[in-house]
């Protein structure tokens, strides 16, 4: 098999354990008639991967970008927005996204679904961590198959969070993401864009 899907087999090996050999191996025979579909509770939950119904979103859940940077009109926090959790750059919309201003309450959807290659979320120590992909005290918080499948993330307070993927080489490559999220009272006021704005609902 290819590189990418050892590579995918090699990182979910161990979150997939209780899904794996089905039927269980003392379970099969000569005799075995008819294949029986696993039931619910021998499949994985991957509930958290599908999008809400774009409709059930305020019409303000769109990004305003310019250039990788892009940031949140709802001050609210009511909104969910999806990222492509790929290499060399994460991306929204097909654009390239690095850097994203939130509000409190906001979510974000990290997916690599389709994705030749495995990726996984790791939440970094700073921002000096993140530059120079120093996995030190990082914390991994969305495993592969979770990223695979759709993997969201609340940001119920304010701070800013730094983000990149420990597959060998994807930091370095550029698969970084800063998320700052700020408090509502931050995002009432006025601001110019220099360019159309590039994100949507979700």
């Amino acid at each position: 098999s290819s590189f990418p899907m050892w590579s995918s087999h090699f990182h979910e090996h161990r979150e997939m354990a209780n899904y794996s050999g089905f039927p269980a191996y003392e379970q099969c025979n000569w005799t075995m008639g008819p294949a029986q579909q696993p039931t619910v509770d021998q499949c994985p939950n991957i509930s958290t991967g599908v999008s809400p119904n774009k409709s059930a979103q305020p019409e303000s859940c769109v990004l305003g970008c310019v250039g990788e940077e892009c940031h949140s009109h709802n001050v609210f926090g009511e909104c969910t927005y999806d990222m492509r959790w790929i290499m060399p750059k994460p991306t929204m919309n097909s654009a390239n996204v690095t850097s994203l201003i939130l509000f409190k309450g906001d979510k974000l959807r990290f997916s690599a679904t389709g994705d030749r290659w495995p990726h996984n979320l790791m939440l970094m120590a700073s921002a000096t961590h993140l530059q120079k992909c120093d996995w030190a005290n990082a914390t991994q918080i969305g495993t592969v198959g979770q990223v695979s499948a759709g993997h969201v993330i609340s940001f119920d307070k304010a701070g800013t969070f730094y983000y990149s993927c420990q597959i060998t080489g994807h930091c370095y490559m550029g698969q970084k993401l800063t998320v700052e999220v700020k408090d509502s009272s931050a995002g009432m006021r006025c601001h110019d864009h220099k360019s159309k704005p590039a994100g949507g609902n979700s």
